[in-house]
């Protein structure tokens, strides 16, 4: 990916093997560790926890299966789904996008080293979009535990553009998006839509 450490900004946790992820990341040294100015994050303990629990409160069928390793820019988490709940059968990375409620598969989760590293990957996390975010907004980096994210989804007519990106806290941006998806689902019947505030 041709991203550098970052060495000012990481996690405080300790490295992130929950299943079905493995060892893989932390073999390499990257749990806790920031890329590129905060383009890319793999997650630590802590973050990863809250990660993978805020993947399950938006996507519920991905619960128990799933686990989330890392987060970009714009707030989408990438996650192991393990082998018996992909089409493959085999444990792939997935990206969960909280901006349109999107579950999309990247590549196996033995492969993900090498899609790291490669210009795939910068296509991946709009690198173009981050650069010209931080020059349109005066900010040299998206923190640990934050993102650059859009208020309005992309269900409601939202757009993820320079402009309308704004650096939020990590978590609540995805409490938004689960709400969000929770006023987006259809209601079956009997069932009460939940009080949005």
């Amino acid at each position: 990916m041709g991203l550098s450490i970052d060495q000012d900004i990481s996690g405080t946790g300790g490295n992130w093997t929950a299943d079905p992820i493995g060892d893989a990341f932390a073999r390499v040294g990257a749990c806790g560790k920031s890329f590129g100015r905060g383009i890319f994050k793999f997650h630590d303990t802590e973050s990863g926890h809250a990660g993978t629990g805020a993947v399950a409160a938006v996507f519920p069928q991905l619960a128990g299966s799933t686990a989330a390793f890392a987060v970009d820019w714009l707030g989408v988490q990438y996650c192991v789904v393990a082998a018996g709940h992909t089409p493959s059968g085999h444990d792939e990375v997935v990206a969960v996008d909280p901006f349109d409620l999107s579950v999309v598969p990247i590549v196996e989760h033995g492969e993900f080293l090498g899609f790291l590293s490669s210009p795939l990957m910068l296509e991946q996390v709009q690198a173009a979009l981050f650069a010209e975010w931080l020059a349109a907004s005066g900010n040299d980096h998206v923190g640990w535990g934050r993102c650059a994210g859009v208020l309005q989804p992309e269900f409601l007519g939202g757009e993820r553009t320079a402009a309308t990106l704004e650096e939020q806290d990590l978590a609540v941006y995805w409490e938004i998006a689960r709400r969000a998806a929770v006023a987006a689902a259809p209601l079956r019947e009997g069932e009460a839509l939940e009080r949005l505030e």
